[in-house]
């Protein structure tokens, strides 16, 4: 096997997750919620594992979201609910349809309740026309649409046995998020509507909620596995990218969208670091995966009445009794936030792990710099971004955000995965020389940009074509290490993909 040995399949058939949520507002509000809601998913739909679905959904999720609403579109005039059916069920996204067209015929009372506007006059439908002009999937839309999924996994699973809609909904919610912000803010520096910052905070809370419940609907049907905590925290990861670009949109941040997928994906990574070591999972009393996507989506929902532009002027102007500070009130407002969640938030958490690994080390009289062996690859991808962006003859974040957060994105869910496997396993502690596998690229890229300085300011390869590059390889090294998993796992725990 590629990635487990002898041993770690003993260790996968031994495994037990811990984990341990201090937090009030969870104990006290959202658990409860919770506990509630799962009720509402049927005992036979198991969460699992996410498996082929993930990966299906990974490689194709951007054209089947945009064929779904196409036909959608085209269908709208005609009877909506007749599409309903004829997708076996898929309410859900005819539910964010119907929002859409309702804010469309609220913006605009003289559009009929069966007529949407012109193509022409809405960036969102002119893509979907441009896509409908290409694309040809409505049988396969019906093929895999939720409900239907096991039909298509017959080869993969037993019969009766479907996929794990409930993980895998809660991470579309996170794509279309990021979608609509790419639609209405391509560089992240202009203001979207209104509406999608209401659509940003109601889809990141149905992500937190269903992210929650698909724990919960495991333990209902007793089919946790170590396959499932892998992939449940390797959709975490990946969303770290997607819920940053939407929330760039809203905070019009432009290049320092980077900085604010920064800021949740150094506590995600040092957490799974700790997590590696202690053998629990330990959020406290404020953590992000409660509070901060709390404080996120209640962001959302404020810049939804007060515009995008609040969060891109000065502090002195969004709040004007604190404009007599004097250093202060200059500051753009986002990058105020920017520095007290770091100074706040980030450095106060990732203290917190420090100081839990070292006592873990020195408990088992370990070697304390063997275990910040783990972090070195996270630190010079980072490193190799940075250095790529201030070399580079064009502005790198700032012209092409979505392709840097996505592309370091997809490498940072890499070496997510591969350390929680790498836990999971039972592996030596220290570091794993194949997480470097995710920094192959950097070099390449940052020696392009150096020929600029050689040749005029020039490269020798177009930046655009090196950043789609860098995305490819980042997304083919993540797509081959999650079938490759879930080939391997599958076969030494003797279960199926979508049990």
């Amino acid at each position: 096997m590629g990635y487990i040995g002898a041993h770690g399949v003993a260790a996968l058939h031994r495994y037990k997750y811990s984990g341990v949520d201090h937090s009030y507002l969870a104990k006290y509000v959202l658990q409860p919620f919770w506990a509630r809601f799962v009720n509402f998913f049927p005992l036979w739909m198991p969460p699992i594992d996410i498996l082929c679905a993930h990966v299906l959904f990974e490689s194709c999720f951007a054209i089947l979201y945009l064929e779904l609403i196409v036909l959608l579109y085209n269908t709208f005039e005609i009877k909506t609910y007749e599409l309903v059916m004829m997708l076996k069920g898929e309410k859900v996204i005819c539910f964010f349809w119907e929002i859409y067209h309702i804010m469309k015929v609220m913006q605009n009372p003289k559009i009929s309740s069966l007529n949407l506007v012109d193509v022409s006059d809405d960036p969102m439908l002119k893509l979907f026309y441009r896509v409908k002009c290409v694309l040809n999937l409505q049988k396969l839309l019906v093929l895999i649409s939720l409900p239907g999924l096991a039909e298509v996994t017959d080869k993969f699973a037993p019969p009766k046995v479907p996929g794990d809609d409930i993980t895998l909904t809660g991470f579309m919610f996170l794509l279309t998020s990021a979608l609509l912000g790419y639609l209405y803010s391509p560089q992240l520096d202009s203001p979207p509507p209104r509406w999608v910052h209401f659509a940003h905070g109601l889809l990141l809370f149905l992500y937190q909620t269903f992210d929650a419940v698909d724990g919960k609907q495991a333990r209902r049907t007793n089919s946790s596995s170590p396959l499932g905590e892998l992939f449940d925290h390797g959709c975490d990861a990946l969303a770290c990218a997607f819920e940053s670009l939407a929330f760039g949109s809203t905070a019009m941040c432009g290049r320092n969208a980077f900085w604010f997928w920064f800021i949740s994906a150094v506590p995600f990574y040092c957490a799974t670091w700790e997590h590696f070591f202690t053998n629990t999972l330990i959020l406290p009393v404020v953590n992000g995966p409660t509070e901060g996507l709390a404080l996120i989506y209640m962001v959302h929902f404020f810049t939804a009445i007060v515009g995008a532009e609040w969060w891109a002027q000065q502090l002195g102007k969004s709040m004007p009794f604190l404009s007599w500070v004097p250093f202060l009130n200059e500051i753009t407002m986002y990058k105020v936030v920017l520095f007290f969640m770091i100074v706040f938030a980030v450095i106060p958490t990732v203290a917190f792990n420090v100081y839990n690994v070292q006592h873990v080390v020195q408990a088992r009289k370990g070697n304390m710099l063997l275990a910040l062996a783990m972090l070195y690859p996270f630190c010079l991808l980072l490193f190799g971004v940075l250095v790529w962006d201030y070399i580079s003859p064009i502005d790198l974040m700032g012209t092409y955000p979505h392709l840097v957060v996505v592309g370091t994105g997809l490498a940072f869910g890499f070496l997510v995965g591969r350390m929680i496997l790498a836990h999971l396993c039972d592996e030596p502690k220290g570091l794993k020389t194949h997480m470097c596998m995710s920094l192959v690229y950097l070099p390449l890229a940052i020696a392009n940009a150096l020929t600029a300085r050689l040749n005029d300011g020039v490269p020798l390869v177009d930046e655009l074509w090196v950043l789609l590059g860098y995305c490819a390889y980042t997304g083919a090294l993540y797509l081959h290490f999650a079938t490759s998993v879930i080939h391997e796992i599958t076969t030494a725990l003797g279960i199926y993909c979508f049990r």
